[in-house]
């Protein structure tokens, strides 16, 4: 297997980590909306709950943490790609922050919106 191939494949692995601890920042957010409204509906003491709430915020907080260090590891994977020759790795949505102009899926939909008849 070449460089890469395998550096394609370390890149594909990561946008499914990064997509699968979005879902769950999602569901988790989700279930952290939803808590309190079924604390009241149940007609419980908010005291009763606390404990759901504070173990569901925490997950949240530690499924966000989780993203952000998958993030560096973005930025690492593509520094070692760099020092190693390795060319650009697209896997995913590609456009970053800083790019200007986009090429990713914000260029895919203003040359969509461009062209929509």
């Amino acid at each position: 297997m070449t460089l890469q191939a395998i550096a394609e494949t370390l890149a594909a692995q990561l946008d499914a980590a990064e997509q699968a601890l979005d879902r769950a920042i999602i569901e988790t957010a989700a279930l952290n909306a939803l808590a309190p409204q079924a604390r009241m509906d149940a007609g419980v003491p908010a005291a009763l709950g606390q404990s759901v709430f504070e173990e569901a915020a925490a997950a949240l907080a530690a499924a966000t943490e989780a993203r952000t260090r998958l993030a560096r590891a973005h930025s690492a994977i593509t520094a070692v790609a760099h020092d190693l020759g390795i060319g650009a790795l697209a896997i995913g949505p590609v456009d970053k922050p800083d790019d200007d102009p986009p090429h990713g899926r914000e260029a895919q939909a203003k040359r969509s919106t461009t062209f929509a008849l």
